[in-house]
């Protein structure tokens, strides 16, 4: 029984992201709900954005708070994860916070209230964001390899040579000439010379 109202949620849950556009956020990001609002006969769009102090991951029954400082006034907002009174969560910039809720934030206000803004590449995307140069070397060559169709290039790597250059002044001659002579033509022009 537990098995088929997991499954029919995950369906609810796949049909109501189809509708709506929500972007993968945590605590402590800064995000802008837009909301539709029915008023009489008409519907509305209107934009909440504060910062999200917590989320609940319950399945279909997820949620979060929102909270925004309005005419000097706390404001938070719970809203559904999955809902079609949702149009889209947008997130505006990821926060650097170290806790899963952030209810310290009521009792703060002014610069104390604010949160810092990640700026290290860590995001909640692994994908997006590459953690080293070695990442950045290998990612090429994983994709090639990856991939099945016959259809598809093929990225090849093209083979690197370190050269280590050591000039000392004495060995090495202020004017350069720009044609490079082969080793037999100076043997023969020392030999002339000789």
């Amino acid at each position: 029984m537990n098995e088929i109202i997991k499954n029919y949620e995950q369906s609810q849950i796949q049909q109501i992201l189809k509708k709506s556009k929500v972007t993968d956020f945590g605590p402590g990001d800064t995000v802008k709900v837009n909301v539709k609002i029915k008023e009489g006969n008409k519907e509305r769009v209107q934009a909440f954005q504060g910062v999200c102090i917590g989320k609940k991951n319950n399945g279909l029954n997820s949620s979060f708070s929102v909270r925004k400082i309005s005419s000097g006034e706390g404001v938070e907002r719970v809203f559904p994860l999955y809902s079609n009174v949702i149009e889209s969560i947008e997130r505006i910039k990821v926060g650097d916070v170290r806790r899963a809720k952030l209810y310290y934030l009521r009792e703060l206000s002014g610069k104390k209230a604010r949160i810092s803004e990640r700026t290290d590449g860590r995001g909640y995307d692994d994908e997006q964001y590459v953690s080293s140069i070695e990442d950045v070397v290998e990612a090429p060559a994983e994709k090639a390899e990856d991939t099945t169709s016959p259809d598809a290039p093929v990225i090849e790597e093209a083979p690197t040579e370190v050269v280590e250059e050591t000039k000392t002044e004495a060995s090495a001659p202020q004017e350069e000439s720009k044609e490079e002579v082969p080793s037999e033509e100076k043997a023969e022009e020392a030999e002339s010379k000789t």
